[in-house]
């Protein structure tokens, strides 16, 4: 069994305790929040933006006020919803926005076309339009591009500020940076001595003068550097195809904010469409009188087909994914480097930034050295959504699985801008890695129910030493693995976060668990594997979101469980949920590195011995079950100290007493006060449902909140 790389972001320390708990399992009050979107194959919905002439959104429209088409045939629209970010009180939460209609900023940085200093003015535009042009409900992720390193995600799509504000920062650091961006230099060191080759060339031809030379020079060398930057450029759009196909597994609009200064348009156009420069064209000419011509780049001098074609391929697969593109050119700041020694024109990547913003319904945004006023438009004219939805007739099933969609709109000089298209299906197997992070965050950020397979949770906080440590205890379903035992190791991937009211991600662990066939695959067939985690918090209330992942097949397990760790104090006398003790099974168990830092500090510890109690309790009515009891009571005798009243609740309120209470075994109370009990409780003859068992002081009440109560069933 092997387990990857533990990552922890904050780890968040209190001087209080919580007596409150809360279980996630098969039991009704464990279950995640709804969310909107179903199948995709039956119900699809579509994000539109309407704007008028003056570049504002078009408000008050109607389902009778769109047109829809789904591969080419007219389709009614089943609903329309409205989702208006400028008013934060109703439309703005986080949770409330559905996600299909949330905005998904991608601040893509482009080192391959970009100079440091344009980087770095860049990030810091994209800074401040977070501290003003977020919503709460937007979402943002920053990447990075250069044809050296493809692309790099250093942040994924979240709601954190802080922590989006700190992948900015930390773009356009020198050990990011593409120092690499000029090919002149390594132009010259390409060949081996072009001197020679054109001494031979111009033997047998009428002689030219000097200056006609040295421009033939700087022709075959131009023609180097171009044949580098046709390399650089088609490693830069493959990238961009690979990015657009892994946001489409990102459901909801991805507004890319892309800061480059493109690529030079020759490539696109040709030299003799657009004139790069006097001298170039003069050695051109020179070359053809001469009888050089072979030292004439033709694929330059005209339209480059491989490359445009590259190019609409690339703008069609984020089109596809409903990327729209706001290609910011950032070739204006550099009039403002002082040090700045870029030679041409400072549009000559105009072309390229056009085609991607163009093709995908986005806007190129040039010449200036502040972008804060254009990208506060750009957030304005998708404040408003209009969000319409239909049932994908049973037929449509195209070979690849993606079906073309058109939106119009009755608004006379309205502008739409719509999801151009939706996929079907997507096969887990053809995913990239960046694709297989991005659909796990969507899930994750966007609370998804679409698990696989049932996952159960286990959760309480527990005092040590003025810190609130969070013991997390998951169970993965054999299920999980539809692969038999002996047919090869099958890798899982454990990510559990602790999310804040705010979305802010205040602590978590991941761990990556190999199933190994034989053995240990037989074992977990049977009774799958047992998770021990642990997170430290500070009082407040949480959302701790767990996914499990099979790495074969792309199966997954998600699940939300609320959390409150309410302010003040530890009381002096309080007990914890009742834990149901698991009989001995051949059970995998895996503890998480941080949560066996401290064996006398493990709540699962009897006497030095390991337990795991049961995720989903059942007792069987007349039968004893073994529990354990965890409190803290300052002072009085012994005999009081581990005097504790346990009751059975029903679900229409009665009131039931165990048959039978007695009591195995018991721990001396540790530096904080807590002990452990023990017991054998025995059931009185109850139908089979689902019951409470609540434990009390003597004369006391059951802890803070529900802090001592558990649910059981009785099958």
């Amino acid at each position: 069994m092997n387990d990857g790389r533990r990552n922890r972001f904050l780890v968040c320390e209190a001087l209080a305790l919580a007596a409150t708990f809360a279980v996630a399992s098969a039991l009704p009050g464990g279950t995640p929040a709804p969310v909107r979107e179903t199948a995709r194959a039956s119900l699809v919905e579509v994000p539109v933006n309407v704007t008028g002439p003056d570049g504002r959104p078009v408000t008050g429209l109607t389902v009778a006020d769109f047109e829809l088409e789904c591969d080419g045939k007219r389709q009614p629209i089943l609903s329309l919803d409205v989702v208006d970010l400028r008013r934060p009180a109703r439309d703005a939460a986080a949770l409330s926005v559905p996600a299909v209609a949330r905005r998904h900023f991608l601040f893509l940085f482009d080192f391959s076309f970009a100079a440091a200093h344009q980087v770095a003015r860049s990030r810091d535009a994209a800074r401040r339009f977070i501290a003003t042009g977020l919503e709460p409900g937007d979402l943002a992720a920053v990447a990075t591009t250069s044809a050296e390193t493809g692309v790099r995600l250093l942040l994924t799509f979240t709601a954190d500020r802080s922590q989006i504000l700190g992948a900015l920062q930390a773009v356009g650091l020198p050990t990011e940076i593409d120092r690499s961006r000029d090919p002149l230099a390594f132009a010259f060191a390409q060949p081996g001595d072009p001197r020679l080759v054109i001494q031979e060339g111009f033997a047998s031809t009428a002689a030219v003068d000097a200056a006609s030379t040295q421009k033939i020079y700087a022709g075959v060398a131009r023609r180097v550097a171009d044949d580098y930057s046709v390399t650089r450029v088609e490693r830069h759009l493959t990238d961009m195809g690979t990015l657009a196909t892994a946001l489409d597994l990102v459901e909801g609009r991805k507004i890319v904010l892309y800061f480059s200064e493109g690529f030079d348009g020759r490539l696109l156009v040709g030299s003799v469409a657009r004139q790069t420069s006097l001298e170039q064209t003069l050695a051109d000419n020179d070359a053809m009188t001469s009888g050089a011509s072979w030292s004439i780049d033709v694929d330059r001098r005209y339209a480059s087909g491989p490359i445009r074609r590259q190019l609409d391929g690339a703008v069609e697969l984020l089109r596809r994914s409903d990327c729209i593109v706001y290609a910011i050119d950032v070739a204006g700041l550099a009039d403002a480097g002082a040090g700045d020694a870029t030679i041409g024109h400072t549009d000559r990547g105009a072309d390229s930034l056009f085609a991607f913003a163009h093709g995908t319904g986005g806007e190129l945004i040039a010449r200036g050295n502040d972008f804060g006023d254009s990208l506060s438009r750009v957030a304005q004219r998708l404040s408003v959504t209009y969000v319409l939805t239909f049932r994908a007739p049973p037929e449509a099933r195209s070979q690849d699985g993606y079906h073309p969609l058109r939106v119009r709109t009755r608004v006379r000089g309205a502008r739409v801008s719509a999801r151009a298209g939706y996929f079907d299906h997507h096969e887990f197997g053809r995913q990239g890695p960046l694709a297989r992070v991005l659909a796990a965050t969507d899930v994750i950020t966007h609370e998804k129910d679409r698990s696989g397979f049932a996952l159960d949770v286990l959760t309480f906080p527990v005092f040590d030493r003025g810190i609130r440590r969070v013991p997390i205890l998951l169970r993965i379903p054999p299920d999980a693995v539809r692969r038999l035992p002996g047919s090869g190791p099958v890798p899982l991937e454990v990510y559990v976060y602790a999310a804040d009211e705010g979305g802010t991600i205040v602590d978590y662990f991941t761990r990556r668990i190999v199933i190994e066939p034989g053995e240990q695959g037989a074992r977990f067939s049977q009774n799958g594997l047992l998770y021990y985690g642990l997170c430290r918090l500070l009082p407040g209330r949480y959302r701790l979101r767990v996914y499990v992942r099979n790495s074969i097949d792309g199966r997954f397990g998600f699940r939300v469980v609320p959390l409150e760790l309410p302010e003040g104090e530890r009381p002096s006398e309080a007990v914890l949920p009742p834990l149901f003790l698991s009989d001995p099974v051949e059970t995998i168990a895996v503890k998480d590195p941080r949560a066996a830092e401290s064996a006398a500090a493990d709540p699962f510890q009897l006497g030095g011995t390991a337990f795991f109690p049961q995720l989903v309790p059942t007792l069987i009515s007349g039968s004893p079950a073994r529990i354990c009891l965890m409190l803290y009571r300052a002072g009085g005798s012994a005999a009081d100290r581990y005097r504790v009243d346990l009751e059975i609740l029903d679900a229409q309120g009665g009131h039931h007493r165990p048959e039978k209470v007695e009591i195995l075994g018991r721990t001396e109370p540790d530096k904080e006060g807590l002990v452990k009990l023990l017991l054998q409780v025995s059931a009185p003859p109850l139908e089979s449902g689902e019951y409470i068992l609540r434990a009390a002081l003597p004369g006391g009440s059951p802890g803070a909140g529900p802090g001592g109560e558990t649910r059981f069933r009785i099958p």
